[in-house]
């Protein structure tokens, strides 16, 4: 009340600037002063230093060990499962009649989990690759009307199958540019995958290229399905995750190898 702070009167901040009052520093004491501040940057700067260095190891081991993570699922994992699905095939190819009707269901199911399997190994190693910036792209020119003619052809029987449309919108718009192709590919391919798995029977999907240039491509895939929920819009890109979580119809990772592989060209 009396315009006075006390310790136990009140917890605002309070600051004041004061300046000219203090009685001038002596020679000595500057020269004090400067040896202090070297000391204390000499401290400082050893400190960072070591954080430096132990953040570099730390980095060194968890590289190491995503490397031999990639090893053991290339290798100890994928070969395993293409055995099995290979026995699989052969195993309902030459059982006679009575007895693939007797075991045909579980041989279904084998080939249907392998391959789930070991495309959800792909993706995990292709992922890896792109978080440890160990990606390599093969630039080279491509047509990218042509790319999406082939992914067209690639998709088209699983469109038909759940009688959707594909109307493309780039055939008399011929696009040139550099790219890695198969990694294009894969992302265009991918986006038009999940298109076709979600829209349902009789709905309709176009593709068009509404732009080309040197410094820009620009691919819209549009489709009748319901769409994806604005509040989602921020998670569709993170690793695992999928819309509908009680109904996984995939790996959860698409999305974030796609996104990956675009900001890999600079998109």
């Amino acid at each position: 009340s009396d315009g006075r702070l006390s310790p136990r009167g009140s917890f605002a901040l309070w600051e004041e600037e004061v300046k000219g009052r203090s009685q001038k520093w002596t020679a000595l004491e500057k020269e004090a002063a400067l040896e202090l501040r070297g000391a204390i940057m000499a401290v400082d700067l050893q400190t960072q230093y070591q954080k430096e260095q132990e953040a570099r190891i730390e980095a060194e081991r968890a590289t190491r060990a995503r490397e031999e993570l990639m090893a053991m699922l290339s290798h100890d994992l994928k070969n395993p499962l293409g055995s099995i699905r290979l026995g699989a095939q052969f195993a309902s190819r030459f059982l006679t009649s009575d007895s693939y009707e007797k075991v045909r269901t579980y041989l279904s199911r084998i080939e249907k989990t392998t391959a789930n399997m070991d495309a959800l190994i792909s993706d995990i190693l292709s992922v890896t690759k792109l978080e440890a910036g160990r990606m390599e792209l093969e630039h080279e020119p491509v047509s990218i009307d042509e790319l999406l003619t082939e992914v067209l052809d690639l998709v088209g029987p699983i469109a038909a199958e759940k009688r959707i449309e594909l109307k493309s919108d780039f055939k008399a718009t011929p696009c040139n540019t550099y790219c890695d192709k198969s990694q294009i590919f894969q992302v265009i391919s991918n986006v038009l995958g999940n298109a076709i798995k979600f829209t349902p029977e009789n709905g309709k999907i176009t593709i068009a290229l509404e732009a080309c240039g040197p410094e820009i491509v620009k691919i819209a895939i549009s489709d009748t399905g319901p769409g994806i929920p604005p509040a989602n819009l921020s998670s569709i890109f993170d690793r695992f995750w999928q819309a509908n979580q009680a109904k996984r119809l995939g790996t959860g990772l698409g999305l974030a190898i796609v996104k990956g592989i675009v900001v890999a060209h600079g998109g």
